[in-house]
């Protein structure tokens, strides 16, 4: 098992207050939550570069057991996430960042 670092994470009061409450009701940790979403990115990262690629999918991320169900129903919630590329998302990324503060 990797060794837990720490990572700090800004977002607005109430996405923090729905995080800290769907940990409570799923009785984990709002990092564990975070942990497993980012996960699940990982895999469907992977999961399309193997389609690219033409080789089989070795298993279907929604039925991955190692996901819980409530980050499992957070999958499409970004639009068209796993089509962007790693570019694409750091440009998406800032320019939502410069809506904000400037």
């Amino acid at each position: 098992m990797a060794t837990a670092t720490k990572l700090t994470l800004r977002m607005d009061k109430d996405r923090i207050a729905a995080g800290k409450k769907m940990a409570r009701i799923y009785d984990k940790s709002v990092s564990q939550l975070v942990s497993d979403y980012f996960y699940l990115l990982e895999q469907q990262k992977l999961a399309q570069q193997r389609r690219e690629q033409g080789l089989q999918e070795v298993q279907d991320v929604k039925s991955d057991p190692e996901i819980d169900s409530v980050v499992r129903s957070l999958i499409g919630i970004i639009p068209n996430a796993s089509t962007l590329s790693d570019e694409q998302v750091k440009e998406e990324y800032y320019g939502y960042l410069e809506k904000k503060y400037l």
